[in-house]
């Protein structure tokens, strides 16, 4: 049979859980009283990006791929912390505008730094801060003289070359030889490419070669293929006279707080409940990615014609992946010319059968957009338009929950952003309006005290906004639209090893959404202990629920089968666990429990009832360092009763990769993860994954069902690495 949720939860659940947690407190007890550990000897050519660790503060269900990506792209090259801005530094997650500035400030008053723990005697940067910081920051030496400078973009060249393979060995049955069924038209592999180079800080080049698994290769000038599937590539320069920036090929706007313009890189809510809500757009953002349809693709440009004054335009046309209209819905005409209307912008990326083909860069989309922005010392202020244009026109399909999406052929949008920084508060915002006078509004405020900060933040989008291109906070993921919510978080250290973080955010969507045939609401409650005793020994506790509307079928009296709207629970209990066993090993436990309850439906001939899952999660993490080498491996045992009671769980992955896999059901996942520097400029990672369940003849649905009940994969990177100039020191 195919994967079916199993039955409920047996106690030998719990006797492993007591089990490993007792190995994991003899591995631990020893230490309380041993002196913290030394990984200064540990010789390596790099330091290596924890991303497990840097992504668990964020929720899977609220950071986009992108956003996670572009993470662990900043951890593998690190911001300068000399050289660096504060819209910069800003876009870290843990670093609010106000740090950011006062980072900036302090650099100027007093010189460069000479470690990155010199920010620790800076306010505001706590252990638990820079914790969060330091994989992401870097000290580099820099020429003292004004005509080293000009020198230096020579010194500092780097280039760096990845190829990375990624394989399941046990596939679907999307990749049968069976031609006379659907199947997949390509290889099972995913092939990436990547390529960068710079010159200094002042010149950026990249480029992206991506086959996605199920895709075939080949050359395609009609459907812009030229070999794999997706090809980005970006041109960028920097601090060139009065031009702050210029960018040819591939590009992103992050803009106020994402009404009008933001990347599909963003970051909700998390473990930290203040810092990540706080924005501070960079502008004009240069990027070769992997995901295939939320970027622009032109040319972009920001002068300064004063320091604190920038001035930005922006020029894209590309295609991008839609849904059209079938023949027998009637065309638009145009010249006499009939024009199959576009139903809805595709963003999946896939292009692995000849649906998903014809789906392939079917509308072009051209954009052109203005800002102006203002710094003064203590914030800024700007304004922002765009008008977007599609050779097609939009026509939704006439469906209650599609009835306010945009329609037509040209969008347009403005917005008017700020955020200032007033003693220990900072207020933020941005107000936004689309055609048709449809409106939206992001606005806030932190107040930050000696030990504690506190975040209040309001949203409200008309259910007539559509932004095609922003991406705020919200609880919905795309573009904001029909949402409106309030959010207070806090953070508070206790002593100088103890932090405590919450927060509650209320929301409501007044009009009904996909799959919930009514207006709905939602309460999401996050309480987390953080506790480091020592620097190398961490852990914290964590508990959440949330209750929000989903749609369900309901029985009426007459017997009849209508959409209804139940309340749905989601409830959570995690601890986690981290110690440095020694200088080279190192261990990572997790145990989390799970509910969820809400109303099923049996079918038109069943009656609704109640029902309540449960849900459990164990792992154990271990990292061994060698002088050239390091290994990840991790074990988990997961158990539960259902999709609804599901568990989540960052792993290490090849750098510039993550992954983030949903258990449900019984079974148990392992991996192993090899990375190992070959030479000075080449490095190789490997990782093997298998994850086995219980009581199931197939695993997966629809092309992805895998008969029996394993899935495995590999995946492979190769990297060479190409530097001039002087090696990164982090102070560590």
């Amino acid at each position: 049979m195919a994967y079916q949720p199993s039955l409920p939860p047996s106690s030998s659940r719990f006797r492993r859980l007591l089990f490993l947690a007792g190995v994991w407190t003899l591995l631990a007890a020893p230490a309380l009283g041993q002196s913290p550990a030394d990984t200064s000897g540990v010789a390596r050519n790099e330091p290596e990006p924890d991303a497990a660790a840097a992504l668990d503060r964020f929720d899977p269900d609220a950071a986009s791929e992108e956003a996670l990506r572009r993470l662990i792209d900043r951890a593998a090259d690190p911001i300068d912390l000399n050289r660096a801005r504060a819209q910069d530094l800003a876009a870290l997650p843990a670093l609010s505008p106000a740090l950011a500035r006062t980072i900036v400030q302090q650099r100027r008053t007093n010189g460069p730094f000479h470690h990155v723990r010199d920010l620790l005697d800076l306010p505001g940067v706590s252990p638990s801060v820079f914790a969060q910081i330091e994989p992401f920051l870097a000290v580099r030496p820099h020429p003292p003289t004004a005509g080293a400078t000009a020198t230096r973009p020579r010194r500092d060249a780097r280039l760096e070359i990845t190829q990375t393979l990624t394989r399941r060995i046990d596939l679907g049955r999307g990749f049968d030889g069976d031609t006379t069924r659907t199947t997949y038209l390509g290889s099972p592999e995913r092939l990436l490419t990547r390529i960068r180079a710079t010159a200094g800080r002042r010149l950026h080049l990249g480029l992206t070669l991506d086959k996605d698994p199920g895709e075939p290769v080949q050359w395609d000038p009609d459907t812009d293929q030229y070999g794999v599937g997706h090809v980005s590539a970006t041109v960028a320069a920097r601090d060139l006279g009065p031009v702050s920036s210029a960018v040819v090929g591939d590009y992103t706007v992050e803009i106020g707080q994402g009404l009008a313009f933001w990347p599909a890189g963003a970051f909700g809510k998390g473990r930290d409940a203040v810092r990540p809500l706080l924005r501070t757009g960079r502008g004009i953002v240069p990027t070769s990615t992997a995901e295939e349809n939320r970027f622009f693709r032109g040319v972009a440009l920001t002068v300064s014609p004063a320091r604190s004054t920038h001035l930005t335009a922006w020029w894209s046309r590309k295609r991008r992946d839609a849904s059209l209209a079938p023949p027998s819905v009637p065309p638009d005409v145009r010249a006499g010319e009939a024009v199959r209307p576009i139903q809805s912008l595709s963003s999946s990326g896939l292009h692995r059968t000849h649906a998903e083909r014809d789906r392939k860069n079917a509308v072009r989309e051209t954009l052109v957009g203005m800002a102006a922005t203002w710094s003064p010392p203590r914030g800024r202020l700007g304004v922002a338009a765009a008008r977007t244009t599609y050779h097609r026109p939009v026509q939704p399909p006439a469906t209650p929950s599609r009835r306010f999406d945009p329609r037509g052929s040209r969008f347009d949008v403005a917005s008017a952003f700020g955020n200032g920084t007033f003693g220990p508060v900072t207020v933020f915002g941005e107000a936004a309006r689309t055609s048709g006078s449809a409106g939206g509004v992001v606005a806030g405020l932190s107040m930050r005290a000696r030990r504690t900060e506190a975040l209040l933040l309001g949203r409200w989008v008309a259910r007539t906004f559509w932004s095609l291109h922003g991406g705020t906070i919200g609880e919905q993921s795309g573009p904001p639209q029909n949402e409106r919510g309030f959010y207070m978080g806090l953070r508070s250290q206790l002593s100088p090893t103890l932090q405590i973080a919450a927060y509650t955010d209320v929301y409501r969507f007044p009009w009904l959404r996909f799959g919930v045939p009514r207006p709905s609401d939602g309460m999401d409650v996050r309480l987390v202990l953080d506790h480091q005793p020592r620097p190398w020994l961490h852990q914290y506790i964590e508990v959440r629920t949330e209750t929000r509307d989903v749609g369900v079928d309901v029985r009426s009296a007459d017997g009849r089968t209508v959409d209804g709207v139940t309340a749905q629970t989601r409830q959570s209990v995690r601890w986690h666990g981290s110690f440095d066993f020694s200088r080279s090993v190192r261990l990572r436990t997790r145990l989390e429990h799970t509910w969820a309850s809400g109303r099923a439906v049996g079918g038109a001939s069943l009656p609704a009832s109640r029902y309540r899952e449960r849900g459990v999660l164990l792992f154990q993490d271990v990292r061994w360092r060698l002088p050239s080498t390091t290994v990840d491996a991790r074990l988990a045992l997961f158990d539960t009763d259902g999709f609804a009671s599901r568990v989540f769980a960052y792993e290490n992955d090849l750098r510039y990769s993550f992954s983030v896999p949903a258990f449900q059901g019984r079974g148990r996942r392992a991996y192993v993860l090899v990375r190992t520097d070959l030479t000075p400029r080449w490095r190789i990672e490997a990782k093997y994954g298998v994850t086995i369940f219980r009581d199931v003849d197939a695993v997966g649905s629809g092309l992805d069902e895998v008969s029996g009940n394993r899935i495995r994969e590999v995946r492979v990177q190769l990297r060479w690495r190409w530097q001039r100039g002087a090696r990164t020191s982090t102070g560590s």
